[in-house]
């Protein structure tokens, strides 16, 4: 699993079955991997026949970047359109092709009035997981499932576009109250006349 916007660091994962015959009962785990301790983990309570996560750390051979690559701002139809180009990247120093789940995210704002954010192009399709379309997707986090082919380095994995549409809505005008109607004075001024006012943005297991 890989989050290039967070780490550049790739974490591997293991999807686990349940084949015990019992359920397993939350609490810590040690966690090993090939014989060698990686690190303390909390597991939730697991029914027989479920499947779980299990983390098993950062993989030094793989590492993740993420790049801005263009940008340009400009005024159409009275909005301001804001187009991001972002590269993200996987180096995999594995002898072995890695199959990479890449996580990024939408820029978010709590006024979807005030700004639509749409992904444009990408060089490789979105995850077709169910799970992840129906609970992750509608948050606005994007994530890619693809293969890393061995001794793949510096070289581009995946490639998206956003446009960002501030929308520029006219401010309502505060209520003014009538002034009374002014007495003449004597040169034709107002008595009330005071001049000119002024102008009122998961590694699969190995």
């Amino acid at each position: 699993m890989a989050t290039p916007v967070l780490s550049t660091q790739v974490y591997r994962e293991a999807f686990v079955e349940n084949t015990s015959g019992l359920d397993m009962l939350e609490g810590p785990v040690s966690v090993y991997l090939e014989k060698r301790f990686v690190g303390r983990a909390e597991m939730q309570t697991v029914a027989q026949g479920e499947t779980f996560v299990i983390g098993l750390g950062a993989d030094p051979r793989l590492r993740a970047k993420r790049e801005l690559t263009d940008k340009t701002d400009k005024i159409q139809g009275g909005n301001r359109l804001v187009s991001l180009s972002v590269r993200l990247q996987i180096e995999n120093f594995h002898g072995r092709a890695i199959a990479v789940r890449i996580f990024d995210r939408l820029p978010h704002t709590g006024r979807k009035d005030d700004l639509r954010v749409t992904l444009g192009e990408s060089s490789a399709e979105l995850s077709k997981d169910p799970v992840y379309i129906r609970s992750e997707r509608p948050l606005g986090l994007l994530r890619w499932d693809v293969e890393v082919p061995a001794s793949f380095h510096a070289r581009e994995a995946v490639r998206r576009h956003l446009r960002i549409h501030p929308r520029v809505r006219p401010q309502p005008r505060a209520h003014q109250p009538r002034r009374p109607e002014a007495k003449p004075v004597p040169g034709g001024v107002r008595e009330d006349d005071e001049g000119p006012r002024p102008a009122l943005i998961r590694v699969t297991r190995l």
